[in-house]
């Protein structure tokens, strides 16, 4: 199964053509933090199913690159569980919150990024994530 992202961010089913114009011309990058001059945490889409046939496609990836004890991969359902845990890689790292909330640590112009950063805003006043981010372990 192929997916692509609309000019939303929503994930649609698609063809393998449509697939690959999405790929073409799109950034997949929903999230991306640079933590220090090394260390970064990018956030994408992958656009084909990474479950390998469980119920739910597995569709997102977080992957932080540069840390010392080796690089962490995470992989999400939905693009809700992808900035989540995006944003819970940044807190379990004690990543500070002036350093999430810069535009300067995103890369590039995705316009996903700004939609990212209006949910991180929303998410560290939630309770239920707060209460989630309390037992998390990458």
């Amino acid at each position: 199964m192929y997916f692509c992202l609309d000019e939303d961010g929503n994930v649609l089913e698609c063809d393998m053509r449509q697939w690959g114009l999405c790929f073409s011309r799109q950034d997949r990058s929903i999230a991306f933090t640079k933590i220090s001059k090394k260390v970064y945490l990018s956030t994408v889409f992958l656009g084909l199913d990474h479950s390998f046939g469980s119920m739910r496609p597995v569709l997102f990836e977080s992957m932080l690159f540069g840390k010392k004890e080796g690089e962490l991969q995470l992989r999400y359902c939905t693009r809700e569980e992808a900035l989540k845990g995006h944003l819970k890689i940044l807190l379990y790292y004690k990543v500070p919150l002036k350093k999430i909330f810069s535009l300067e640590s995103f890369r590039g112009n995705s316009r996903f990024h700004v939609q990212s950063l209006k949910f991180f805003k929303q998410m560290i006043k939630d309770k239920d994530f707060l209460e989630e981010l309390k037992n998390f372990e990458p």
